[in-house]
């Protein structure tokens, strides 16, 4: 399994595994800490992710594992094109649809939507693999993704 993008993420530092959240706002919120932090988004691009979720429910949910938070339009609080990785340990509740209840959060930052598609295209092509959403879905901490990523050999490479 190619686990390049994983690996990627992982370099770029917007990586994280948390336990549980109580709301899923926070797990969105949480999920954009490091892509905020290193320099991808403002703020703003928090308030505009609800801001779609208001708009068009939870259609981010897109299988019963996976999440893609991301925000549309201008003014967005968008700097650069990026993605991020958040796995969590419990389930994270954002309603009652069957896919409603993902581990696997992977927020997507872009300015324009040639690159939000290009980021979307990129990320499916390495979730559509065989088994890569179940190795993943293993992920505890940090070690975990270093073991998968060694194993998968995407691992560590610069």
């Amino acid at each position: 399994m190619n686990l390049d993008l994983i690996n990627k993420i992982y370099k770029d530092g917007n990586f994280q595994v948390a336990d549980h959240f109580d709301d899923w706002r926070d797990a969105i919120r949480q999920s954009l800490v490091p892509l905020i932090k290193n320099g991808y988004a403002t703020e703003r691009y928090y308030e505009a992710v609800l801001e779609n979720i208001d708009k068009w429910g939870t259609y981010i949910c897109i299988t019963p594992d996976v999440c893609i938070p991301h925000a549309e339009g201008e003014n967005n609080g968008a700097i650069k094109s990026g993605i991020g990785f958040l796995c969590v340990g419990e389930r994270v509740h954002f309603g009652d649809g069957e896919n409603d209840n993902p581990k696997l959060l992977f927020p997507l930052i872009a300015m324009k939507s040639d690159e939000h598609l290009e980021n979307l295209r990129l990320l499916m092509e390495c979730l559509d693999q065989p088994d890569v959403i179940d190795a993943l879905l293993t992920i505890q901490t940090e070690d975990d993704l270093l073991g998968i990523l060694d194993s998968s050999g995407s691992g560590r490479r610069s």
